[in-house]
């Protein structure tokens, strides 16, 4: 049996989205509701985005101090820190950063926010992190199949 490009072109996907419990958080939620980000899984070009994450970081900071020589330390250190560049951190952890801060999706954060989470948290920090992977290894939710040979019959996937 072939594989079906039709009903693969005509096939809808949707992302996986769960609910993550991040009670360490609980302070920062209104007291009737039950403290829970909404995660996502990311898209192949989103985790490659991710994996080149750390060497971007190192890269661009190296780019900054380049661009900026001759000027004020202090200044070139608040520049990198607006721009969410950090020398001194692990190409690992910048990979979860980022992959914590595009799959977070309710609520949606910007890095300065998940640094923060991470500082304040790290279980819940890690803990979105591994959801966010574990849903991109299980890849986007599929609609329901139509197959060309059978346009009577459908199957979910």
């Amino acid at each position: 049996m072939g594989f079906d490009l039709k009903a693969f072109e005509k096939t809808q996907y949707t992302r996986r989205t769960v609910k993550v419990e991040v009670p360490e958080l609980a302070a920062f939620f209104d007291k009737d509701e039950k403290p829970v980000f909404v995660v996502q899984n990311l898209e192949a070009a989103e985790i490659a985005k991710v994996e080149v994450s750390g060497q971007s970081n190192e890269k661009m900071v190296e780019l900054v101090k380049h661009l900026f020589a001759g000027t004020d330390p202090e200044k070139i250190d608040a520049i990198k820190e607006i721009a969410g560049l950090h020398a001194d951190l692990e190409p690992a952890y910048i990979q979860c950063l980022t992959r914590v801060e595009m799959g977070v999706i309710e609520p949606k954060f910007n890095r300065q926010n998940v640094v923060k989470i991470a500082a304040i948290s790290q279980d819940a920090f890690y803990r979105l992190n591994r959801k966010i992977k574990e849903l991109s290894g299980q890849g986007s939710e599929l609609g329901k199949l139509q197959t060309s040979s059978s346009k009577s019959k459908s199957k979910t996937v």
